[in-house]
């Protein structure tokens, strides 16, 4: 997932007001857990985390 913004400034706003890492990570592991649910992967979604993800 990737987010482009116009300056650093308002990246940083993004990151501290919004918490928009988290935000990205928690949406990347429902992902996860949706698309392990769908082809029948048998994995929990407390215990999934995407590739690249630190969780």
């Amino acid at each position: 997932m990737r987010t482009v913004f116009p300056t650093k400034e308002l990246r940083e706003e993004a990151v501290e007001k919004y918490h928009a890492i988290e935000g990205g990570e928690q949406t990347l592991r429902n992902l996860a857990a949706y698309l392990a649910e769908l082809t029948g992967n048998g994995t929990a979604r407390s215990e999934t985390t995407p590739k690249g993800a630190q969780g």
